[in-house]
């Protein structure tokens, strides 16, 4: 992820907020392989299998994952707000609380930053808050717009101290729009909502991946680094299963356990090679309700780049990593691979390196989807628009859509076992991405032919 930076009060924040650059999910196939759930500008779609869309459900949906039955969805999304008044209605008290008590000795500490700056709003983040490590992220954000909002004198009189004040303010208005994150269920009726969303859990804080177990009525998702399950009818049973996660996770096939990677340092850093533990947790009690059950250990791994653990139907558990070999050069980078553990071997578990030849696959393999049947492995690299499909027995790697100058922001997705759908440019000298449908042996097919530009943009870069 990358940082983007406003000038003005918000590089007081370093402005903290997200932007996506990385390879993201952006549709969702049901379990029965009917219809998909499609993340667009718009807001959130259904897809029939020939590329209909449905009007849009509902604004703001950053993540989906279907629940078991077909019928519904877990939804992340980013409720839009206008002014503090709207967030510290929506958010609760326990957050808005502290916020408000930050706002109110912001003006002194903007006051401060500023003079050690000079005045200079871009020399902010390296002269004042770098070296003093101040790391709030969205709640100094939230505290800016609580300030603006409650105070308008004292912010104006801080705003008269920087330059762009009016771009400072369009950049506030647009953070305000997406502080605000939300979890909840939602119900289908045909192509659309069956009454009002089951919010489970609404926050300030940074949450990622609401995904429902296959067998129990639970879902877990991320809240900041810490991996919670929490049931779906939005009672209070709930459980943090681990902290310090570091990327994505996945329930077991059964459904009653998650694996994970678990960051042996307290911060990931980028530009570097990090370490983390791949573990598995039994989350799901007998009666179907959330536990904090044993924990395997599977394995190390170096991580150049954000892990990705996904389970296969076998059982086993797969990701991606650089070979571990202690100790080693400060500067050593070894080639990344795919690798499978069995947990059923227990304590005697080791991670065995897929077979694939040297320089085959992508340096990046932070984004990879797994088919149904657990075969083969979708691998969509953020560095180039090349999507390929390895055979996870062989290591046989296919290109199923070549390089044709652009940069991949969307990962592929399996509708069955030998139907894959692609982000791509449909042909050399494409302006504008496609969803494209594959299958083995033939040409690919265009699916987003009648969507509106917007809707298909973001695929690449």
């Amino acid at each position: 992820m990358s940082i983007r930076r406003i000038d003005g009060l918000l590089a007081i924040a370093a402005l903290m907020l997200i932007t996506g650059c990385i390879v993201d999910e952006r549709m969702f196939w049901s379990p029965d392989g009917r219809r998909a759930a499609v993340r667009l500008p718009e807001g959130l779609c259904l897809m029939d299998v020939n590329g209909k869309l449905s009007a849009p459900l509902i604004s703001g949906v950053t993540f989906a994952a279907w629940l078991p039955d077909n019928r519904g969805l877990v939804i992340l999304r980013r409720p839009a707000t206008t002014n503090w008044q709207e967030i510290s209605r929506l958010v609760p008290r326990e957050e808005t609380a502290p916020v408000e008590a930050l706002a109110a000795g912001l003006p002194g500490l903007i006051t401060v930053a500023l003079n050690a700056a000079g005045g200079e709003a871009s020399a902010l983040e390296e002269k004042f808050f770098k070296p003093l490590k101040f790391e709030l992220g969205p709640w100094l954000v939230a505290g800016l717009i609580c300030l603006r909002d409650t105070q308008p004198e004292t912010f104006n009189k801080l705003l008269g101290r920087v330059k762009e004040t009016d771009e400072l303010q369009k950049d506030l208005a647009e953070a305000c729009k997406t502080i605000v994150q939300e979890i909840s269920v939602v119900r289908l009726d045909g192509d659309k909502l069956a009454g009002q969303p089951l919010v489970l859990e609404r926050t300030l804080a940074e949450l990622g991946e609401p995904r429902p177990s296959p067998s129990a009525a639970v879902v877990a998702f991320l809240r900041d680094d810490v991996l919670n399950v929490v049931p779906l009818d939005g009672s209070t049973n709930r459980v943090a299963v681990s902290r310090k996660i570091a990327g994505s996770y996945d329930w077991t096939r059964d459904g009653k356990g998650l694996v994970f990677p678990v960051r042996l340092s307290e911060k990931w850093e980028g530009n570097t090679i990090n370490l983390a533990h791949i573990q598995r947790r039994i989350v799901v009690g007998p009666s179907g309700t959330p536990i904090e059950g044993d924990s395997l250990l599977l394995g190390m791994g170096a991580f150049a780049f954000t892990p990705r653990v996904r389970c296969l139907p076998d059982g086993r558990v797969l990701f991606a990593s650089q070979p571990l070999q202690l100790p080693a050069a400060a500067n050593s980078m070894s080639e990344a691979r795919f690798y499978v553990v069995d947990p059923a071997k227990g304590t005697e578990a080791v991670p065995v390196a897929i077979a694939s030849e040297s320089g085959a696959l992508p340096a990046d393999l932070a984004a990879f989807a797994v088919s149904p049947d657990g075969r083969h492995v979708a691998i969509g690299e953020s560095g180039s628009d090349a999507i390929a499909v390895l055979e996870i027995a062989t290591g046989r790697l296919e290109v199923v859509s070549p390089k044709r100058g652009a940069q991949n922001r969307t990962l592929p997705a399996w509708r069955g076992s030998d139907e894959l759908y692609l982000a791509a440019l449909p042909k050399v000298g494409a302006r504008r991405p496609e969803w494209l449908r594959w299958r083995k042996g033939a040409t690919p097919q265009v699916l987003s032919a009648d969507w509106p530009d917007t809707a298909v943009q973001p695929l690449v870069k």
